[in-house]
């Protein structure tokens, strides 16, 4: 069975810019049964940023990955939803931020057992980045990338071959760029995306467990049984 990826909720946040450790998106459906990926992107005056932790009526959070560099810090998480709900998602983080990108995915043709099958992360400075899983995906499966930029909202992040863009959320102050993607077909162990001026990035890549097909039962043509009339 394919895996659809479908934007539930994305955002950024940088108008309060007295650096709040805790932001508050609005509101939006997570339904009972299926699974949500979440792109965390939040950024600081100095440093590397604080770890994040997200909360949500109904929905159980694990850290898929995480990884900081100097003044920005991409996170992706999985949430396992128990029930439906239509309501905020709280973010909470280790210190101030001042910006928070999200992206709320939700899945449906995937297995809740051992959705996520391996993951990787890479950083750099340059006009592309390339995330390369340890192991060639199953064809079957979903691949999901996201990228953290420090670029300007005036040029475009492309996604990389054989990827289709989810959302792409833009920041002028400070200046950087979130874009999620997804490659249904799982065609490969590279996940890239590519963007015009040399800036610093960061991504996240994951594989994504497709449920199995049920298995078919052959067909079995009932066979008419005579007995002999009792005299």
């Amino acid at each position: 069975m394919a895996i659809t990826a479908t934007l539930r909720h994305s955002n950024i946040d940088s108008a309060n810019k007295n650096n709040p450790a805790q932001y508050i998106t609005s509101s939006f459906t997570t339904t009972a049964g299926k699974s949500i990926i979440v792109y965390i992107g939040n950024g600081s005056n100095a440093g590397t940023p604080g770890t994040v932790t997200l909360t949500k009526t109904g929905v159980s959070f694990s850290s898929i990955r995480t990884n900081g560099q100097s003044e920005r810090r991409l996170s992706a998480f999985l949430g396992e939803v128990s029930s439906t709900n239509t309501g905020t998602m709280t973010i909470d983080i280790a210190s101030a931020a001042n910006q928070c990108h999200d992206h709320v995915v939700e899945l449906d043709g995937h297995d809740t057992v051992g959705t996520v099958v391996q993951n990787q992360t890479n950083q750099g400075t340059g006009t592309s980045l390339t995330v390369t899983l340890d192991n060639s995906p199953n064809s079957a499966n979903a691949i999901l990338g996201g990228f953290y930029v420090n670029e300007s909202p005036a040029t475009d992040i492309l996604p990389g071959a054989g990827f289709v863009e989810l959302v792409e959320t833009e920041d002028s102050t400070p200046q950087s760029t979130v874009m999620s993607e997804v490659d249904t077909t799982a065609g490969g162990t590279a996940v890239s995306a590519s963007w015009v001026q040399s800036t610093a990035a960061i991504g996240i890549a994951m594989e994504l467990k497709a449920l199995a097909a049920a298995a078919s039962r052959p067909f079995r043509r009932s066979v008419p049984r005579f007995f002999p009339r009792m005299r």
